[in-house]
Formats: C-alpha cells, sequence, structure tokens
C-alpha cells in the first residue's frame, strides 16, 4: 500500500471510531424527558398519582416503574 492510501485508511477508521462512539453517547435514554410524558398520556389514568383505580403498579416515578415485582419489572432499563 502507498503512504497516501494509508494514511486516508487510517483516517477514515478514526473518523469512524469517533462517529459511532457520540451516537452512543446521544443514545441514551432520558426517563423524565423521553419516557414519563408516553406514561402520563398512555398510562397513569390506572398506573399514576391521580388513579381513580387502586393499582399496585404505579409508573409516575422512575423507581416505581423499574422495581423488581418477583422477577419482572414494568420498565427494564437494560432493555431500552
Amino acid at each position: 500500500m502507498n503512504f497516501k492510501f494509508r494514511t486516508t485508511l487510517i483516517i477514515s477508521i478514526f473518523l469512524s471510531l469517533i462517529n459511532s462512539s457520540h451516537s452512543a453517547e446521544t443514545s441514551k435514554v432520558d426517563f423524565a424527558r423521553q419516557i414519563l410524558p408516553i406514561l402520563s398520556n398512555k398510562c397513569f389514568a390506572c398506573h399514576g398519582p391521580d388513579s381513580k383505580k387502586p393499582s399496585e403498579l404505579r409508573l409516575d416515578s422512575y423507581q416505581a416503574a423499574t422495581a423488581d415485582r418477583d422477577g419482572i419489572k414494568a420498565i427494564d432499563p437494560n432493555d431500552l
């Protein structure tokens, strides 16, 4: 391989690695900003702070939504 090709290849690989690590950082899910609004619109009527129906499952806080209930989680932060 000639020098120019090797240099271009190394720079391309380096830039690809930087771009992929940046994408991984920006794809983290923010519970309060991204998940909570969906739960508020779809689930809080039965599983929220002002629910009229009694329910053991609460989805209005991160701790309650991710709590382990006999090996089952309503929301598993490792599976988002």
